[in-house]
C-alpha cells in the first residue's frame, strides 16, 4: 500500500510538473496533501486501487500520444470517480463535518 501512494503521489507531481506553471504547481500540490488522508481510505475501498491504476495509465498514454484532449477528458473523469468514491463511501462527508468544527 506503501508503494502505491508513493507511486500516486509522483504521478501527481509528474502531472503538475508538465503545466510548467509554478502557481499551478503550488496550488495542485497543496490540494493533494490536504487531500492525501482523504485518498488514503478511498484507495483502501475493494477495487479502488486497481481503478486508479487503469485512470492512471490511461491518462498517460493519452499525454504520450500527444493527445491532450483526451488526456484533460479522462482527468475530469478520474477526479469525478473519485469525487464519487468518497461521498458514497461517505469519506467526504466525515472531513467536511471535521473542517466545519
Amino acid at each position: 500500500f506503501d508503494r502505491l501512494m508513493e507511486l500516486d503521489d509522483r504521478f501527481h507531481r509528474s502531472i503538475y510538473e508538465m503545466t510548467g506553471s509554478r502557481m499551478y504547481q503550488r496550488i495542485l500540490a497543496d490540494l493533494h496533501a490536504y487531500a492525501e488522508h482523504v485518498r488514503e481510505r478511498s484507495m483502501k475501498e475493494p477495487g479502488r486501487a486497481e481503478k486508479m491504476v487503469a485512470e492512471h495509465r490511461a491518462i498517460l498514454e493519452a499525454i504520450s500520444s500527444g493527445d491532450s484532449h483526451e488526456a484533460r477528458s479522462l482527468m475530469v473523469q478520474h477526479i469525478q470517480r473519485c469525487t464519487e468514491n468518497m461521498e458514497k463511501n461517505h469519506i467526504l462527508d466525515i472531513e467536511e463535518r471535521r473542517e466545519s468544527k
